[in-house]
């Protein structure tokens, strides 16, 4: 009997955020804003914040956490996290980050992890986490995000948000299940607002 895997990203992804949010009221500890007045790459740094909660939740139901693991034994094929139960590969979890000044690449490459995903054989649980990122820039704070989220044409919430929820729905391939996350809500000198959100597809 399997545990309730996207129960259990689900909690790990929320405890992810409450830790973002609580270092961003820390002057000296705000990772998120120092990411994004450098550049505009913080998938790796999710990646190992998410497995970080998630190692340890997994621990607790006696199960393990890898992290950019080989999953199959015929093409080479890599995970961003596997889930192991008494030594077997149970899960796996790709994570996909979808932003509103990049969405129309974003929706490109969803559209070909969920078909490489649906591909695998074993294990047979399999999910594709979608971190999804809105962002209303400062003026003139993060000028290469207010260019890109003109380009996108995605400076409305209802309306990103709205694209993202109709690809899904009209995704070719069977999904077994789709789970929306928390919402973690930002303001400060760079963003008028930032929001981090998620959401779990079983394939």
């Amino acid at each position: 009997m399997y545990p309730d895997f996207a129960k259990l990203i689900s909690q790990a992804y929320g405890e992810m955020l409450a830790l973002i949010s609580n270092r961003e009221k820390n002057a000296l500890d705000r990772i998120l804003t120092r990411i994004y007045q450098n550049g505009p790459a913080p998938e790796h740094w999710y990646k190992f914040e998410l497995f970080s909660q998630l190692y340890r939740l997994a621990a607790e139901q006696g199960l393990k956490v890898g992290i950019e693991r080989q999953y199959s034994k015929g093409p080479k094929r890599q995970a961003d996290l596997v889930i192991e139960q008494n030594e077997e590969l149970v899960a796996i979890i790709e994570l996909k980050v979808v932003s509103n000044w990049s969405l129309k690449g974003n929706l490109k490459t969803i559209d070909s992890d969920i078909k490489k995903i649906s591909q695998v054989v074993s294990p047979a649980k399999k999910f594709l986490l979608l971190i999804v990122q809105f962002a209303k820039p400062q003026n003139k704070k993060v000028e290469w995000m207010e260019k890109q989220i003109i380009s996108e044409q995605t400076a409305e919430e209802n309306e990103f948000r709205k694209k993202i929820n109709n690809h899904i729905e009209d995704c070719s391939f069977p999904l077994k299940s789709v789970t929306q996350l928390g919402l973690l809500k930002l303001d400060n000198e760079l963003f008028k607002l930032y929001e981090l959100g998620g959401v779990i597809l079983e394939i």
